[in-house]
This record gives structure tokens, C-alpha cells and sequence, in this order.
């Protein structure tokens, strides 16, 4: 307490002033020096500063904070440089469908705005020349005047919100301000079925008419591949969907084989399947050696070892970015449209041929499941399997491939 209130309280003792008329003497000389007490028993009201924010040390915009998401992740191995191209492509669909370009204005309405827009979106938005430069929304209002199907999966939207997320906690972690009820996955979807049911397997049926198709028959010429003739060209069209038929690989992973990666392990002719300067491999499980099927021997594959480079040196990126396998797509899909009633078409592709192989090595029961997860480039699911177990050998795994039904 200072002199002067002191001095006050004397005075209304000796009752020459009033308990108010003190009351309102200390509380002037409080506010005049800007005092914070408490009088009679209740506390002063604080005085709420407002304290402009610390500009942040690091580019807060989304794209920067891509970029160093990126790096970081190519640092620690965590991610290929497909995994980045599509983390990079997914951070500019977030600023334009949010409108947003700096991380530290991103409010959840934004993300609920972005989560509407997904779902009146094609889902072969941005394929067709026209729509490449066409803003998001205006593909959504076309759509919808068209009467088109619209609306993402659940599975690619779920990876958007992911993706976004990462952005966020990045930022976070670098020390820029974000907002704390920020939470993009928050509004993931449930998805209404199982992820292997996403793709369909073909059937040995839809497999035969498949490969009964002038490529593997026999083709006019090069420019008429999809007309009958005596020509067989064993190009990449030819090869790739054979190989993945045979071994269930994925189809960069196959296009991406260079012709040291065809090579003999134990007197077994094996693919090998690694990250090498031509793509990347989807997971470090994903590293691995594959035998080769014996009908594949019987139709000469081991004759392309005379070359150089990629062992399909026919295949070519259309574009910087653009993977191998994109252009056998175009012939690829007039096969199957002209091979399969269009009621089989759906939910069925190249990447079918994968689900096709793991029915058919699932079936067979006296395989071990070790093996057939190292064939297809699967996590083993036991502790024993992960942390102790060795790779299958070539030998046994040979066993469980050419086991594999012919497709033609």
C-alpha cells in the first residue's frame, strides 16, 4: 500500500471522509499510475494488450511449406520421387479449391469447402485436353450441367485430406501460427467397401479373350495392332501385361526393368525389382526378386538381355513427368474394351492383373504364405517373418509361379 492511500484510510478513521469518498481516492490515484490491485477483496480487471504477431521466420505460403515437406521426406528415404510429384500436385489442388495460398489463414470451413468441391468433381477430372487449364470449379459446374458422374472416391479423397494434414503439421512443427481447430482429417470419409475390393481380378475366362487379341496372335503391322494379321511385335505392349500376368507386379515396376535386372540367382532366371535411375519402388517390402514364369522363357524374353539400358527400350515418358507404362495406355485400354462385354469393364484395369496373381497363389494352400508375400512384394505379417526371417529362395518361390495358370 503506498503513503497516500495510507494517508487516506488516516483520514476516514478520524471520519473526515467517508468509507466511499476513501474508496474513490485510492481507486483514482490507481488508475493514474496504471495500478493493478485488488480493493476490497475484488480484483482490478486486467489490461488486455493485443500483441501483433512475430512475422515468421520461414515463407508460411503452402507451396513453400510443400517444398520443405518434400525435402525433408527425400532426406529421410521416407518417400520416392512419385510420392513427392504427387504430394506437390496435391498441395496445388488445396490452394485452389480453398483459395487459400498462406497456411496461417486456413481455417476448417475451408477444408469442409474443399471436401464439397471433391465430391462434384469427375473422377477422370483434368484427363481431357480441355479441362487441363479449366478452373476446378468451373469442371464441377460443367460436370453437373452434363450430367456426368461426379464425386471422388473415398480412397483418393481420403489421400487429398491426408496430404493436406501433413502440410499442416509441418508448418506447425516449423514454428508458424496455426490455427488449433485446423484439422483436415477430421473430415475423411468411411469408405463403403474393403480396399481389395476396389479393383477386380480377371477371370480366366476374361484372360484368354484378353490375350486371344491380335497383339499376342498375331497383328496387321505396328500402326494396326488391334486388326488380325501374321505380325507378332514383342514390344511393350506385348510384354507388360504378359509379365504382370505372370508375376503380379505393378506396372512401372515393369516397365521400369532394365536389362540387368533380368538375371540368373541359383540356376533361376529371376526379375529383379529395385529403385533404379528409370522409377522408384512404392515401398521398401516392394524390393525384390520374382522368378520368371517358364512360358515367358518359351516366348524369347530372355532374348531382350542382348540389348542395353531398359530391357523394353520401346517404352517412353510422354511428357517430363509422365510415367512408362502411360504410353501403352491407349492400346492397352482399346484391348480391353474390345476384349470384355462392357458390364465387366468396371472396376477393372491393368493393376487387375495384380489381384488376379494374389487369388491364384492364395489358392495355393501347401505354398507358404512367406513366400508368397515375397512374390508379390507384401509385408510379412508375423513378428518371426519381419524381424528373423530370410527372403524366400528363387528355387521355391519358381515353384509357386509357374504353377500359375498359361494365358494362352
Amino acid at each position: 500500500m503506498t503513503a497516500a492511500s495510507e494517508g487516506v484510510w488516516d483520514r476516514m478513521i478520524r471520519q473526515e471522509i467517508s468509507l466511499e469518498q476513501a474508496f474513490a481516492v485510492i481507486r483514482g490515484a490507481m488508475a493514474e499510475g496504471g495500478i493493478l490491485a485488488s480493493v476490497a477483496g475484488q480484483s482490478a480487471p486486467p489490461v488486455i494488450r493485443e500483441e501483433e504477431e512475430d512475422a515468421p521466420a520461414l515463407d508460411p505460403s503452402i507451396q513453400s511449406v510443400t517444398s520443405r515437406l518434400i525435402r525433408a521426406l527425400l532426406k529421410d528415404g521416407a518417400a520416392n520421387t512419385d510420392t513427392c510429384d504427387a504430394i506437390r500436385k496435391t498441395a496445388a489442388l488445396i490452394e485452389e479449391g480453398t483459395g487459400i495460398s498462406d497456411i496461417r489463414k486456413m481455417r476448417q470451413h475451408h477444408v469442409v469447402e474443399l471436401s464439397d468441391l471433391l465430391g462434384r468433381l469427375p473422377p477422370s477430372y483434368r484427363k481431357s485436353a480441355k479441362e487441363r487449364e479449366m478452373p476446378l470449379r468451373e469442371i464441377a459446374m460443367k460436370a453437373e450441367q452434363e450430367g456426368r458422374p461426379v464425386g471422388l472416391a473415398a480412397g483418393t479423397t481420403n489421400r487429398i485430406l491426408q496430404v493436406f494434414q501433413q502440410i499442416v503439421a509441418r508448418a506447425g512443427d516449423e514454428g508458424i501460427h496455426i490455427d488449433p481447430k485446423l484439422r483436415p482429417t477430421a473430415l475423411r470419409r468411411k469408405k463403403t467397401k474393403r480396399s481389395r475390393n476396389d479393383r477386380l481380378a480377371f477371370t480366366e475366362d476374361q484372360l484368354r479373350r484378353i490375350f486371344g487379341a491380335p497383339t499376342w496372335t498375331g497383328c496387321a503391322n505396328i500402326a494396326r495392332r488391334h486388326e488380325p494379321g501374321d505380325k507378332i511385335i514383342q514390344d511393350g505392349l506385348y510384354w507388360l501385361p504378359l509379365v504382370a500376368a505372370y508375376t503380379g507386379a505393378r506396372r512401372e515396376e515393369i516397365a521400369g526393368l532394365t536389362v540387368n535386372d533380368l538375371h540368373e540367382e541359383g540356376g533361376v532366371w529371376c526379375f529383379r525389382f529395385d529403385e533404379n535411375e528409370e522409377r522408384g519402388i512404392k515401398t521398401e517390402s516392394s524390393i525384390r526378386k520374382v522368378p520368371v514364369h517358364p512360358h515367358l522363357i518359351e516366348l524369347g524374353i530372355l532374348n531382350l538381355r542382348d540389348g542395353e539400358g531398359r530391357l523394353f527400350p520401346g517404352l517412353y515418358r510422354k511428357s517430363a513427368k509422365s510415367k512408362l507404362g502411360n504410353c501403352i495406355d491407349y492400346n492397352w485400354r482399346k484391348i480391353m474394351s474390345e476384349r470384355l462385354r462392357p458390364d465387366e469393364l468396371p472396376r477393372r484395369c491393368f493393376h487387375s492383373f495384380r489381384h488376379t496373381v494374389v487369388d491364384q497363389l492364395g489358392k495355393m494352400r501347401d505354398i507358404r504364405d512367406r513366400v508368397i508375400k515375397d512374390i508379390l512384394g507384401h509385408t510379412p505379417t508375423s513378428i518371426t517373418d519381419r524381424v528373423y526371417g530370410s527372403d524366400s529362395e528363387p528355387a521355391e518361390m519358381l515353384e509357386a509361379i509357374q504353377r500359375i495358370p498359361r494365358v494362352f
